[in-house]
């Protein structure tokens, strides 16, 4: 199998001197289209060539390149992004769900919606056995609306602790502090955060330097904003409730919180002296990928395209020369076919050569080279029966 390209511009130029055309600057981006569509068409290895790149997300989205073809995946660090089946765009855009019945329902002047929202819960759960001597750090970032504040809690493992006595002793430093923006329960060595309210959300770096014993943070319920409300001029007692943005509530809501499908309960989670994990997943639509959590910032993602030139062309494997240019002819002489000029026997005629010439290509690139027929070959002795000696 060939890795050398042809440019589209001898494929072209085989094009006009076989069809004598004098002018291919109206269809010049259709061959393009075309010689991409055959490449598609022949379909075997040789047609496309694997790419690995970065993309940014800008708006929950980022662009696909120009050269794409087929994903193979798409990666966030170390972790691989799952594709969702689920569609974060196309929801209810929020029926009426409730009429105020009185002013007893503003308070300030302002209206309380009836669905607050959720707010965000971690969970720290210790495992494994901890010695006297060990040290454990849980620093939370905590950010209430923009205002962001940074805490850290350490403790000194005492010899005999249980798990539910460590976490027991991060509970008593928790309360200790005041005007956290959150809450702290401690049960049997799980340590549970609760934010104050639907607007602040916390983010928890554990540390130990343990040898046998592990901290895992979990977020067992995203943040969710609340409902909003329409209020129509002139009339206080009729209020409509829908979504304040369709994006940024189904997707923080997206596998994650009350209203999961999916994963239900985690969201991403983190470990320490274990291993990290990520779920955030995308879809693909119409050239972009759209991200339900990720947005100003980069994903790796590899996949199938076909080589350009430094114009923005395609490049052609030239062992599919033949095939393509015939394919451009099949294609441009359709046109009067369909109009009438162009007598069946010769478009039959141009159509079957490119369905030969395609098989051909296909079997030229499944064709073992050099390397590889010498590696069957040694695949083929190794599996031989070896001879007796005795025999020679």
């Amino acid at each position: 199998m060939s890795n050398n390209k042809v440019s589209i511009h001898t494929i072209i130029g085989n094009v006009i001197g076989n069809l004598g055309i004098r002018n291919v600057n109206n269809v010049i981006d259709d061959f393009a289209r075309w010689a991409v569509d055959a490449e598609m068409k022949i379909g075997s290895e040789g047609a496309y060539r694997r790419f690995e790149c970065e993309l940014d997300i800008k708006e929950r989205r980022a662009c696909l390149p120009d050269n794409f073809i087929t994903l193979i995946a798409v990666k966030k660090g170390a972790n691989i992004l799952d594709m969702s089946t689920q569609s974060f765009r196309l929801m209810n855009k929020g029926a009426e769900t409730g009429v105020a019945d009185s002013n007893s329902n503003f308070v300030s002047g302002n209206y309380q919606p009836f669905d607050p929202g959720a707010p965000n819960v971690l969970s720290t759960e210790f495992f494994g056995t901890y010695i006297g001597g060990e040290i454990i750090n849980l620093t939370v970032s905590a950010n209430r609306n923009g205002t962001i504040s940074v805490n850290t809690f350490s403790y000194v493992v005492v010899g005999g602790d249980t798990l539910n006595d460590i976490a027991l002793a991060f509970e008593s430093q928790f309360m200790a502090v005041s005007n956290l923006g959150y809450s702290v329960v401690a049960s049997g060595g799980v340590l549970n955060l609760t934010a104050n309210d639907n607007l602040t959300t916390m983010q928890i770096t554990p540390f130990t330097d343990s040898l046998g014993g592990t901290i895992e943070v979990k977020v067992l319920q995203n943040r969710r904003l609340p409902s909003s409300c329409n209020i129509e001029q002139g009339d206080n007692n009729t209020i409509k409730f829908q979504s304040n943005n369709l994006s940024e509530l189904q997707l923080n809501n997206l596998n994650t919180g009350s209203s999961a499908s999916g994963d239900n309960g985690v969201n991403f989670w983190g470990t320490a002296g274990a291993f990290t994990s990520f779920a955030s997943k995308f879809t693909m639509e119409n050239g972009y990928l759209y991200f339900n959590q990720l947005d100003d910032t980069k994903v790796g993602i590899a996949y199938w395209g076909v080589d350009l030139d430094e114009e923005g062309w395609p490049l052609i494997n030239e062992l599919h020369e033949d095939a393509v240019t015939h394919y451009l002819m099949y294609m441009y002489k359709a046109r009067d076919y369909y109009a009438g000029k162009l007598p069946q026997n010769v478009y039959k005629e141009m159509q079957a050569r490119w369905f030969w010439l395609c098989g051909q290509a296909r079997g030229d690139d499944e064709m073992p080279g050099e390397t590889e027929l010498r590696q069957l070959s040694n695949m083929w002795a190794q599996v031989l029966p070896l001879r007796n000696k005795n025999f020679f």
